[in-house]
């Protein structure tokens, strides 16, 4: 927690219509990976879970980091 998370999916608009767990490009066209919730640095009104901003997966700072997740 306390930090945005790296998202496995690359940038893209949302698809039309309700979906559940939306992927991103299968070919990526920006070379930028999703991030997503807020980190203790930023306003209440970036700690939403839909909130999301994209940046090169080389780009590195502080407030940025991940999630371990195992499954099976």
């Amino acid at each position: 927690g306390n930090v945005w998370e790296w998202c496995e999916d690359w940038k893209a608009d949302y698809p039309k219509g309700a979906v559940i767990d939306p992927k991103g490009p299968a070919k990526v066209e920006y070379e930028n990976r999703v991030l997503r919730v807020g980190s203790l640095y930023d306003f209440e009104s970036g700690a939403r879970s839909s909130v999301r901003f994209y940046f090169s997966p080389t780009y590195r700072v502080s407030s940025f980091g991940f999630r371990l997740a195992r499954t099976k």
